[in-house]
């Protein structure tokens, strides 16, 4: 069962990922929520206005313990960058979601190994 979900949508969250992700979660209120991204990321202001909404979400900026947050997570939702590798290394299930054209091929290489 899925109880702790981790968003990271990248460093700078450019394409806006962490927003639609609490909102796509907005049917779950029982989840606890972790989004993890950079201090000034584009979508700080707006994350942290919906997760003031959310008792269970917490807004970690620039976390020193990355491996700590997906450890403890069930889920990510996440963008398709570097971290996509970390979570398959540390074995954490994950909607990958392409937010740059240069993380396409990656994906869909993950994809297909499964």
């Amino acid at each position: 069962a899925v109880a702790r979900v981790l968003i990271l949508p990248g460093l700078a969250d450019a394409a806006g990922l962490a927003p639609l992700a609490l909102a796509a979660l907005d049917g779950f209120p029982g989840l606890s929520v972790d989004v993890a991204m950079g201090g000034a990321s584009q979508s700080r202001a707006a994350t942290a206005a919906l997760c003031a909404t959310r008792p269970n979400a917490t807004l970690h900026l620039d976390p020193p313990d990355m491996a700590l947050l997906m450890a403890r997570a069930d889920l990510c939702i996440g963008a398709g960058g570097m971290s996509a590798w970390e979570r398959c290394a540390l074995g954490l299930p994950s909607v990958a979601v392409c937010v740059a054209d240069n993380q396409r091929a990656a994906l869909a290489g993950l994809a297909d190994s499964g």
